[in-house]
């Protein structure tokens, strides 16, 4: 998926999908700092909250990121409403949740 997406920013370096998509293998790496950076060219991109919920789970800003997921039903989403202590809402998103192995 990197080389695909290494590429994807060679041809469109401005594209906001491209740089919310290498920000989210950036997050994946451990690489916070670049992943801000890159999250930062990538207003507009479709995924941009998820990717932004993200960062702030791994930065530990748990408020931040369930107001980043909004109505996402994901896992990841559901992991930021229980460290909020926000159980109902977990359990809701997690009965929600189209892809739960993902």
């Amino acid at each position: 998926a990197k080389q695909s997406f290494d590429r994807a920013a060679q041809v469109a370096p401005s594209a906001p999908e491209v740089n919310a998509n290498q920000a989210l293998l950036a997050l994946n790496s451990g690489n916070v700092d670049t992943a801000k950076e890159l999250l930062g060219s990538a207003s507009g991109a479709n995924s941009l909250e998820e990717a932004m919920g993200l960062l702030y789970l791994m930065e530990g800003n748990y408020n931040q990121a369930v107001e980043a997921f909004g109505d996402t039903k994901s896992n990841n989403a559901a992991l930021a409403q229980l460290l909020t202590r926000n159980y109902s809402q977990a359990k809701s998103t997690l009965d929600n949740n189209q892809t739960p192995d993902a």
